[in-house]
């Protein structure tokens, strides 16, 4: 008050008339922006946190859309930032003051970890024409299977049986298994598995032993689980020794053409016995191309040969694996078992492989008319 007692009569006078003209500026904006008819779209909630979810899960949630303008809000496109994700709206036209229900649904991917996906809204707000919505969520697997893989590692025939132990952990929304179901082993018939229940954490203990008997060189099996609809597969792997190996271990016969026909020798030498027969069959896809016939038998060694003819029913480009088995009978009539695993490339010709390999399409036929 005293500064503005010590001001002439004449600045006091320029000060109000400032004053005034931006009051009345401030206030002709207010009132023009409320008598302008335009729509104002506003979210209740901009950010959905699904938490903890299982890996395959169908997650669902809805959105408010609302409009506070004084306009009809038109929603002109929707769009996720992920496929996994999508979003419908019941209506695309907003009355003023009224309210339409987004609804979103995700589908868990088969990852564990965290997740957040965005939903994008285009409207014809003037002032917030894109808006951005958002889920998150924290997947982690319903089973845990503690280690994921047992591996026998290099085992000798003769230390056989041999049991390893996995744990298997189950979420409480995951259905858990009927233990008097019995359980499938792919891949292996001389693989027994047996599964129990543990006190302690309410998870699951599975034993997989090796039994006697069993076939001689790798091992590649699959414990399948039910556990409601999911099912839970467990590797076998490892590698089992003897006095009895195969030159070579694995037969690898590259890429054969349709049509052609290949011959390859297996010998199978013994350190410390003597083989007095050897019976050797084909399994696995192979087995329809593949023959295998022994040559001789000598004592600590036998000579096999392993006859592939491709015929061009064969589809092109596939791969083929299959395994010869081979059962070894000693002086003592003892009966060794042996797998002998084979893997074959088939293609149509040899062009046709390097163009695929560069990821190349095929040439056209070509008639053989005149």
């Amino acid at each position: 008050m005293v500064l503005w007692a010590q001001l002439s009569r004449r600045y006091q006078l320029l000060l109000l008339s400032i004053y005034t003209v931006c009051l009345v500026c401030a206030s002709y904006v207010v009132v023009r922006g409320r008598l302008r008819s335009e729509p104002q779209i506003y979210f209740d909630q901009r950010i959905h946190d699904f938490g903890t979810v299982t890996p395959g899960e169908r997650l669902r949630h809805g959105f408010a859309v609302r409009n506070r303008g004084n306009a009809a809000l038109t929603i002109a496109s929707i769009r996720t930032s992920c496929g996994c994700a999508g979003a419908t709206i019941n209506r695309n036209v907003i009355r003023p003051g009224e309210a339409a229900s987004l609804s979103v649904w995700f589908d868990a991917p088969r990852f564990s970890g965290p997740v957040k996906h965005r939903i994008v809204i285009v409207s014809n707000d003037p002032h917030a024409g894109v808006e951005e919505l958002f889920i998150k969520a924290h997947i982690v697997p319903g089973i845990v299977v503690e280690p994921p893989v047992v591996n026998f590692g290099l085992v000798r025939s003769d230390s056989l049986p041999i049991t390893q132990a996995v744990r298997i952990l189950v979420r409480n929304e995951v259905k858990k298994p009927l233990l008097e179901r019995p359980i499938r082993v792919a891949g292996a018939d001389h693989i027994l598995v047996a599964m129990s229940t543990l006190e302690q954490d309410g998870g699951y203990l599975l034993s997989v032993t090796l039994v006697p008997g069993a076939p001689i060189g790798p091992i590649c099996g699959k414990v399948r689980l039910p556990f409601g609809k999911e099912e839970v597969a467990v590797s076998v792997i490892g590698r089992i020794s003897g006095d009895v190996y195969a030159e070579p271990s694995a037969l690898f016969w590259g890429i054969v053409l349709l049509g052609t026909c290949q011959k390859r020798e297996v010998t199978i030498v013994s350190q410390d016995r003597e083989m007095v027969a050897v019976e050797a069959t084909v399994t696995g896809l192979v087995k329809p191309m593949l023959r295998i016939r022994v040559d001789e038998v000598d004592g600590a060694s036998a000579r096999l040969t392993a006859i592939l003819d491709v015929d061009r029913q064969q589809e092109p480009g596939k791969r083929i694996d299959g395994a010869i088995q081979v059962v070894i009978c000693d002086e003592t009539g003892k009966e060794l078992r042996m797998a002998i695993p084979t893997t074959v490339l088939v293609s149509a010709s040899s062009g046709n492989v390097l163009r695929m390999n560069r990821g190349e399409p095929s040439p056209p036929a070509q008639s053989s008319a005149p």
